[in-house]
């Protein structure tokens, strides 16, 4: 009898043991689950991660009874942000901040995540939610637009056609729409709140802005970041950069240089081609203008009977650059500083005219002339007149 008694205690200390270290274990996924209404069943609901760069899809679900749910993995120790798209409504992207263990639930009617409801998650989410508060009229206002503007016509297009323009969209909507009047009141929102990671994300959206007045309030606000939070691996620099830009160069500046790579990661400086004309082109694998005005430009420096050198700087990402090269079939001198655009890039594009952007460089070292966007047969004429200026003068 007392043996039995024994070996049932031993048992009930196992069970409670092992109950104990599953209680103790952290779980390694956070869920979202969300009901809306007013939607179609069977709608295409979409997690995305968004690099700054591109909005990547990380899982796919459908309305079931106007309900939806994730449960995804991730590592421990972090927060993060996810955002969700419903069907092809991605003027509306919610942040929803997540960690290992945490529920978020969604209730609400619609696509636009101004009209829900967003409880749980991290505690991030808490300050995400203050912030859409406080922009709401913006924020709805901003995500019809924006909406509109990026699905038009998009149910009218072939599956290919569609995808293509889905794609085309996730990488533009990475960056954010400009838009003034939501990022005066994003810095307004922001003066009201604690900093922490929400905020910090918010700030860089505010900061975005090309419009000089907003550029000016997100500065007031900049020395609220700790030194930690200004050096960040990502919004850190990304901040330093969209709210403190770098000194462009003028007409008659000295070149700027910089160490510049090629596809092989040889090292290159534009002061090495000294004593040539320096034809300077600024452009990115996803600008159309940019890559049609590159065969100008080896036609440019193959008539100049030496005379002219053309170097093409790109702004992308080191890997994106590569394979864009590579697919391309890009030749003669094309340079990467492996800085994107927190560079040489900097220095050189006027950011309210964008890409692709051209300077010439005297044999001296001396920037003579400068011209935005590109047409057929364009180049050739700027290059003509600005020599002509060039040697005229001196």
């Amino acid at each position: 009898m007392m043996m039995k008694r024994k070996k049932s205690i031993l048992i009930t200390v196992l069970m409670m043991a092992v109950a104990s270290m599953m209680s103790c274990t952290p779980q390694t996924t956070y869920v979202i689950e969300g009901e809306l209404k007013g939607l179609e069943e069977g709608t295409e609901i979409q997690l995305f991660q968004n690099d700054e760069v591109v909005l990547t899809s990380i899982a796919s679900t459908r309305l079931e009874n106007g309900k939806f749910r994730f449960e995804m993995e991730m590592a421990p120790d972090t927060t993060i942000f996810v955002q969700l798209v419903v069907g092809w409504n991605y003027g509306s992207l919610p942040r929803l901040w997540v960690k290992q263990s945490t529920r978020t639930t969604i209730k609400g009617e619609g696509w636009d995540y101004t009209d829900w409801t967003i409880q749980g998650g991290a505690p991030e989410q808490a300050t995400e939610n203050k912030i859409v508060e406080m922009t709401r009229d913006h924020r709805k206002a901003g995500n019809i637009s924006n909406n509109k503007f990026l699905t038009s016509g998009l149910d009218k297009q072939n599956e290919e056609n569609q995808q293509k323009r889905i794609r085309f969209t996730q990488r533009g909507v990475a960056f954010s729409i400009e838009d003034v009047p939501l990022r005066n009141a994003l810095l307004d929102a922001l003066k009201e709140l604690p900093v922490d990671q929400a905020w910090i994300v918010n700030y860089h959206e505010a900061s975005r802005s090309i419009d000089e007045d907003v550029r000016k309030k997100g500065q007031l606000l900049y020395n609220r970041l700790t030194d930690e939070q200004k050096n960040t691996p990502l919004y850190g620099d990304l901040l330093r950069f969209r709210l403190f830009p770098s000194k462009l160069v003028e007409i008659g500046d000295e070149l700027f240089d910089a160490t510049l790579y090629d596809t092989e990661g040889g090292e290159h400086h534009l002061k090495d081609f000294r004593g040539k004309y320096l034809l300077l082109d600024f452009w990115y694998s996803g600008c159309k203008p940019c890559l049609k005005a590159m065969p100008e430009l080896k036609q440019i420096e193959a008539e100049s009977d030496g005379k002219i050198t053309s170097i093409s700087i790109s702004s992308d990402d080191v890997d994106i650059w590569k394979s864009a090269s590579q697919r391309l079939g890009i030749k003669g001198y094309n340079f990467n500083d492996h800085r994107g655009k927190q560079g040489i890039v900097d220095h050189y594009i006027i950011r309210e005219q964008g890409y692709p952007q051209f300077y010439l460089i005297s044999p001296d070292g001396i920037v003579i002339a400068s011209k935005s966007g590109y047409r057929e047969g364009s180049l050739t004429g700027f290059v003509k007149d600005a020599i002509e200026k060039h040697n005229k003068n001196n």
